[in-house]
């Protein structure tokens, strides 16, 4: 049968934390300054690097005429729920174009340009121009899609079918083709499926959400089977996905918009214990509008236009991602060498009485303190609650992230249900009286720091100074530290690296406990895939299993209500406000809107700029 509003709605498994994660990973900071320096005689701040002489990316040969706009192909793209323009410029009645390089900004060099692999926005901004998946989300700041905002990808179209939905067959498109020529196929994707569970340091483990109740799975993990027998293909153009009927939330996984689909002639041979070390890993070949042209650490990622791309040819002829700091992006963005790139507040106040650059807010991302239960003497609810006590953040958003809104402008919450409406659960206000007292019943050893994460991306905010001063000042002492990926470090094999970390990430929007992240991400039977810190409650897993096998309606109600109320009361996350994605653009590229949400498809093959 034809997808409908409710099957669109119930599905989504998040991959792996990442979802999360990954969505933790924008603002960047790179591992190092772009190597390469401007003219010395430059008077004015300098410009993020140029690749030298000898590395100068080849400009395209291709003619640079401006041509009409299809009719089916529009200039702009609509602001989607959640966006909004933070500073405009004046309208600017020009025809469509085609032809140029746009120069975007990315704030990290990605370790791997292999998506089994890469996890965070570094490599993932770089993915969603190269690769493609079966469908993706129009609206940006969506983790559960929403109603009826699935896009087709490389799925024509979809159907569902089965007990409780346990059956989807999906359509593809039979025009598109990798870049080497050959045609995407469902071996493919069938391909793509297996080998993404058997990559050693990829994110998608058996264990992951991937994989999260596809027939067969256990088997094909356990080395019983040689394929999953929940994932086959029908045709060369239609595969089809077979979940367990009674599962835990069956019809929660539709994960398969976070899956870049890789080409089996190109893998097949290559082990995927060693894959990440093959020339493919730093050369990749995808089904995306731009083409993989070279790579070099800490400075660019070249791209050009694939003229044979399914949706229509690329309206650019090429995309260069020039990596720096913020600092070095925002200088780009001033000299008009960068044309595009997420921006943090200081650069904000640098150019916002600029009038040939627009800048965009859109909610994103959370900021919280996570802790980990792998480590005993964190599991205490009352060190969790003491830690959101001592926390203001009225005073954090007035005084750090003004241009994002005030306090009333965010839903403070206290688990990570953010969407849910929690009325009656305590809201932990800021209160280091009752933080102390709390740490005092404890006898918490003020001298004793905890071990604490802070992404590489947000080593350079100044939320975590501040955040450290104000737990500083109620008894709670941090060592902190740096990683530059989440895999690295929640999914090794010693879950006691780390005590906490002052955590990004994304949340919701779910209706209910049975959201599709929030299931697999506090059962305790998923960690550390999912559950990446272990939070282990007996009741909660109950819940969540009973949760997901009743209908909308008072059962359901009742049981998530307990989830938040022990989740409130327990805060093994602490989620404090919501941020903004800043982007800013120059004003000569037009249509596109940098994000950086995996879940969501943006039409790169859209984007034109203004000669």
């Amino acid at each position: 049968m034809k997808v409908s509003v409710r099957h669109i709605v119930s599905l989504i498994v998040a991959l792996l934390a990442f979802s999360l994660i990954i969505s933790a990973c924008n603002n960047a900071q790179p591992t190092a300054e772009v190597k390469v320096q401007p003219p010395a005689q430059a008077t004015t701040a300098p410009a993020p690097a140029q690749p030298t002489a000898a590395q100068q990316p080849a400009q395209p040969t291709a003619a640079q005429k401006p041509a009409a706009a299809a009719s089916d192909r529009p200039a702009e793209r609509t602001l989607a729920p959640g966006e909004k323009i933070l500073k405009d410029t004046a309208p600017r009645n020009v025809p469509v174009q085609e032809g140029g390089v746009v120069r975007r900004g990315l704030g990290s060099s990605p370790k791997k340009l292999f998506p089994p692999e890469g996890i965070g926005a570094a490599e993932f901004e770089p993915f969603e121009y190269i690769f493609s998946r079966l469908r993706g989300c129009r609206f940006y700041g969506r983790f559960d899609c929403g109603t009826s905002e699935w896009e087709p990808d490389l799925a024509a179209s979809w159907d569902v079918s089965g007990k409780n939905d346990s059956v989807w067959v999906f359509n593809l498109r039979k025009d598109a083709t990798w870049h080497d020529g050959k045609p995407v196929t469902a071996a493919d994707v069938v391909f793509t499926w297996e080998y993404y569970h058997k990559v050693p340091s990829g994110p998608a483990k058996c264990a992951a959400a991937l994989g999260y109740g596809l027939l067969g799975i256990k088997d094909f993990c356990d080395g019983k089977a040689t394929t999953i027998s929940g994932v086959t293909k029908v045709d060369d153009y239609t595969v089809k996905f077979q979940f367990d009927p009674e599962m835990l939330n069956p019809t929660q996984a539709s994960w398969w918009q976070n899956v870049y689909i890789i080409p089996k002639h190109i893998w097949e041979s290559i082990d995927p214990k060693t894959a990440a070390e093959s020339k493919f890993a730093q050369n990749p070949i995808g089904s995306g509008p731009f083409k993989f042209v070279k790579y070099l650490t800490d400075q660019y990622i070249e791209l050009e236009r694939y003229d044979k791309f399914y949706r229509g040819k690329p309206r650019l002829d090429g995309v260069i991602f020039v990596i720096g700091s913020a600092d070095a992006l925002c200088n780009g963005l001033e000299t008009g060498e960068i044309q595009a790139a997420r921006i943090q507040k200081p650069c904000y106040d640098r150019l916002k009485n600029r009038d040939d650059i627009r800048v965009y807010a859109a909610t994103s991302d959370y900021r919280g303190i996570v802790f980990n239960y792998a480590v005993e003497r964190m599991r205490d609810k009352r060190l969790h609650q003491a830690a959101r006590y001592a926390i203001d953040t009225e005073k954090i958003l007035k005084e750090i992230y003004p241009i994002w809104g005030k306090p009333k402008d965010f839903l403070e919450i206290s688990t990570f249900m953010a969407p849910l409406n929690l009325r009656g659960l305590e809201k932990y206000s800021y209160d280091p009286a009752k933080a102390k007292a709390l740490l005092k019943e404890m006898n918490w050893d003020s001298n004793v720091k905890i071990k604490t994460l802070i992404f590489q991306q947000a080593s350079g905010d100044p939320i975590n100074e501040v955040m450290i001063a104000m737990l500083k000042e109620v008894g709670i002492e941090l060592d902190t530290f740096t990683t530059t990926a989440l895999v690295e470090l929640y999914y090794n094999d010693n879950a006691k690296d780390w005590d906490m970390a002052l955590h990004t990430g994304s949340i919701g929007p779910y209706a209910d406990c049975t959201g599709s992240n929030l299931t697999p991400r506090w059962n305790s039977k998923l960690a550390p895939r999912n559950n990446y810190q272990y939070y282990s409650n007996p009741r909660v897993d109950q819940i969540l299993e009973q949760a997901g096998k009743v209908p909308v309606g008072p059962e359901r109600a009742t049981l998530c209500k307990e989830f938040d109320e022990i989740l409130t009361d327990e805060l093994p996350n602490a989620v404090l406000f919501y941020t903004n994605d800043l982007f800013a653009v120059n004003a000569k590229l037009h249509y596109g809107i940098p994000h950086k949400e995996q879940q969501q498809l943006e039409k790169y093959e859209l984007w034109w700029l203004e000669k």
